[in-house]
Formats: C-alpha cells, structure tokens, sequence
C-alpha cells in the first residue's frame, strides 16, 4: 500500500507520522486533507510558517494535529531545564 492508498482509505481515522523530515509537512498536510487526524514526530515542520500552515490547515479540515510530546522528557532537556532552572543562573526574567 502506497502513502496516498493509506490516507484515502476508510478504515482508519487517524495516521503517525514519522519519517523524513524534508516531505513530512508536505505529508501531514495531505493527509489532513484527506481527512485523517495526524500525530506527528519531531519536528513537525522545518520552519514556523510551514507549521501555521499545518495548523491552518488541520483547523479548515476539521481534524487533529498533535505533536508527540516526549521530547520534554528526554534526558538531555530534563538536565539542561534542571541547570537552567537551578541556583547557577538565578532569576530567569
């Protein structure tokens, strides 16, 4: 089964999206439009107009876009956020 037999078809309301990420927004908005929710991996997008696009287009169709959310719970963010946040810097404003 090819990318655009998968988003047409009726036996499923909602795709995963991983994979390149240089077509991923190009697939994502196909899919969106095809009627499909869409949970994506990181990074949604390679530029912030590009992912306002997604957002337009996901809310004209109707349907979900929802980013993985597991980034914040890498190990390498939670020690940066942990020094960030600690005594080291002080106030953050």
């Amino acid at each position: 089964t090819n990318f655009q037999d998968m988003i047409q078809s009726n036996q499923m309301d909602a795709i995963y999206m991983a994979g390149l990420i240089k077509n991923r927004a190009s697939l994502v908005k196909q899919a969106l439009k095809a009627g499909k929710h869409v949970l994506v991996d990181d990074p949604v997008s390679t530029s912030i107009p590009e992912f306002i696009d997604l957002l337009q287009t996901a809310s004209s169709c109707g349907k979900h876009l929802q980013h993985t959310t597991l980034f914040l719970h890498q190990f390498a963010v939670r020690e940066l956020l942990d020094v960030i946040l600690g005594p080291k810097f002080g106030d953050i404003r």
